[in-house]
């Protein structure tokens, strides 16, 4: 499930409420469910082949303007239809199915910096790269991603 709600905390209490609904129907997780909460881009996508796309394609040099979300570059890093270019962190996704499986069974909680709209290219990069089903949850446009994970 992915979430509209602006804020973390919002979001992720939402969320994991949904995931709750859907995955635990005979509430024997309740109390004991295990969260990890991992960031995609830089830590289990690589983005250097996307970077240097968007730093072309933009016209932006290899440091592109941080935190100007609007800035040519961001509008190119962070359109979904680019995710397909990115690469899986060696031994990322060994580590997250092996933390959704028993005996941990936890859940996986995806929270980017990505824009907000753009959940299911995520989900389809995840599944693409053999990633565990989770939560994933973006920030809206706009939202400095630094605040938005903090």
């Amino acid at each position: 499930a992915s979430c509209d709600l602006p804020l973390p905390a919002d979001v992720v209490g939402a969320s994991l409420a949904q995931w709750l609904e859907l995955n635990d129907k005979d509430g024997s997780r309740a109390g004991k469910l295990r969260v990890l909460s991992v960031d995609m881009d830089g830590t289990i996508a690589d983005t250097r082949e996307r970077q240097r796309f968007a730093e072309e394609k933009s016209g932006v040099g290899s440091k592109p303007q941080k935190g100007v979300d609007g800035a040519p570059f961001f509008n190119v890093f962070l359109r979904g239809e680019y995710y397909s270019m990115d690469s899986p962190v060696p031994g990322s996704a060994e580590f997250l199915r092996q933390y959704v499986a028993p005996p941990t069974s936890g859940l996986v909680v995806y929270l980017s910096g990505r824009r907000q709209g753009t959940e299911e290219e995520s989900r389809g990069w995840c599944r693409a790269h053999g990633f565990p089903d989770g939560l994933i949850i973006h920030r809206r446009k706009g939202m400095n991603s630094q605040r938005f994970k903090a």
